[in-house]
């Protein structure tokens, strides 16, 4: 229904704006050289756990989303969703998944982000 793909988009928007919300929080934490412990309450600590707690609410529904999801994918998280231990046949649990999809998606915004700014700098 064309109603249906409209409000999808807009909870794709508003995933997105999430999304982006917690990569500046987290990065702008990290960014500063001296830094209250993480389990002092300031102001920053707070925004940085909210951000991380709104980043693992997010992945963990994209993540459900890709397990429920019917039909043969070819992307990474559905090659981590699928990777077995050869010596177990025990594949990733939902810590290791989480873990391993905000690596590589913050891995991946950094870099790129990074080349763009050498590149026009």
């Amino acid at each position: 229904m064309p109603g249906e793909a409209v409000g999808a988009g807009r909870r794709d928007c508003r995933r997105r704006e999430r999304w982006v919300r917690g990569l500046q929080a987290i990065r702008a934490s990290l960014q500063r050289e001296l830094s209250w412990p993480r389990w002092v309450p300031t102001p920053r600590n707070r925004r940085f756990t909210e951000a991380l707690r709104e980043l693992d609410v997010l992945v963990h529904d994209i993540i459900e989303a890709h397990r429920t999801e019917t039909g043969e994918r070819h992307d990474l998280l559905s090659m981590l969703l699928s990777a077995r231990d050869p010596k177990t046949g025990t594949g990733l649990d939902d810590v290791q998944l989480r873990n391993e999809t905000i690596t590589l998606l913050i891995a991946g915004h950094e870099t790129t982000a990074n080349a763009l700014s050498w590149t026009f700098h």
